[in-house]
């Protein structure tokens, strides 16, 4: 008996049955949702074991399967260079949530139903992100070469900074005081993943250290699913796991990228994506029939306090998310490097979609636009956010470069005249 998959196969399982509420639960709501729980648990065992049967007879492979990689990747990689670009694109998509009301408007009817479920199928933009980092961090120790990492982040924090305090200033009339750009320079509230991410980067070495302590591919996988356990099923068992546990969320998001970049995890892409949709389907369900017509609840599958990136869809969605794309090749050298001029920029990308944020949507806040009406011009309206960044970003790695250069430049001819 495989523990592990029993493991996430219960945590799926009353999940899957909370997303069922209140429809079903009108009562005892406690005994159905345990009993809902385990049959659920039941059928998925069930039609695991015979599909995986039906597969092995034909001598195809089981549904999933997962191998130690044989050969460690080196170089530019186009199946993470377009994993990055789809965070990256999914940052717009969760602002817009954001920046058009849909948190204040009522859930109802099937457009809000799709909106819904979009969502939460872009909020995986962060735990992409964190995944990709233990993907490409795991083999880093504790030297000057791994922590020298945070310089260029901070460098680009602050122009990004410096940039938004110039449209706060010139374009929504903000005076800046010395508090003003203190709160945004030095408490990243322009960037809050920034902080988080420079966190993390002082801890990754420790992280490491622990995720190759556990030496088996059991330990760790384990050590996997009891972060998920703890961060991700509190709202579903009304917080008899504790809230407390819930930052520890981000290393689980470190470790999964960890464990991808160590075993080959092979789902058929279609089946990948059919879960995705499964998934997101689902969690939209369930929040929808929790409103009951009224507006978005924070706490419903995850927690407020941090979005709902620690909740078990996110982890699912963002998890499967990767593994599609993350091995991908392409042998046209153009697109290679197209991936790769604007995976680069994610980090630009990032901080200044949220100034374009507040520039594009701003006459449509003025005019009180609520959400549906947004939903007509959403295209549009992302579409230039996300071309703006694109266009300002590359700007600043082209004054980077060159800077750059001009400092080499500089250090040559000092040496020589020394």
């Amino acid at each position: 008996m495989n523990l592990r998959k029993q493991l996430a196969f219960i945590m799926i399982s009353l999940y899957a049955a909370w997303c069922f509420k209140p429809w079903y639960f009108p009562e005892d709501i406690y005994k159905e949702l345990i009993i809902w729980t385990f049959g659920i648990f039941a059928a998925i065992n069930i039609i695991w074991f015979c599909v995986n049967a039906l597969l092995r007879a034909a001598g195809m492979r089981e549904l999933i399967t997962v191998e130690k990689r044989t050969e460690v990747k080196k170089g530019r990689e186009f199946g993470m260079d377009i994993t990055r670009i789809v965070a990256v694109l999914f940052v717009p998509f969760i602002h817009f949530f954001g920046d058009t009301n849909y948190y204040g408007a009522p859930i109802e009817g099937q457009v809000m139903f799709l909106m819904t479920a979009l969502r939460w199928l872009v909020l995986t933009a962060v735990p992409i992100f964190m995944i990709i980092t233990g993907y490409f961090k795991s083999e880093k120790n504790a030297d000057f070469s791994h922590y020298k990492a945070i310089i260029p982040v901070l460098l680009t924090h602050i122009v990004c900074c410096l940039a938004r305090l110039y449209t706060d200033k010139h374009i929504h009339g903000i005076e800046l005081t010395a508090e003003y750009i203190a709160d945004k320079l030095l408490y990243f509230n322009y960037g809050w993943y920034v902080r988080l991410y420079i966190g993390l980067i002082l801890l990754v070495p420790f992280l490491n250290k622990m995720y190759k302590g556990c030496e088996s591919r059991k330990n760790k996988e384990m050590l996997i699913l009891t972060i998920i356990l703890l961060t991700a099923v509190g709202p579903l068992t009304y917080d008899v796991i504790p809230v407390s546990w819930l930052i520890i969320y981000v290393m689980g998001y470190y470790f999964i990228g960890s464990y991808i970049r160590e075993y080959k995890i092979r789902i058929n892409p279609v089946l990948n994506i059919m879960l995705i949709a499964l998934t997101v389907f689902l969690t939209a369900y369930g929040t929808y029939g929790n409103s009951g017509g009224g507006i978005f609840n924070w706490d419903y599958i995850g927690y407020s306090n941090n979005s709902g990136y620690s909740s078990l869809p996110a982890f699912i969605v963002a998890s499967l998310i990767v593994i599609l794309l993350s091995d991908m090749t392409c042998p046209i050298g153009v697109v290679r490097l197209a991936a790769k001029s604007i995976s680069i920029l994610s980090l630009e990308m990032y901080l200044f979609s949220q100034m374009y944020d507040m520039i594009i949507y701003k006459p449509y806040q003025q005019q009180g636009y609520d959400f549906t009406q947004y939903i007509p011009i959403a295209g549009r309206l992302l579409t230039t956010i996300i071309l703006l960044s694109l266009v300002t970003s590359a700007a600043k790695k082209i004054i980077f470069y060159i800077a750059k250069l001009g400092g080499r430049k500089i250090r040559s001819m000092l040496n020589e005249r020394t």
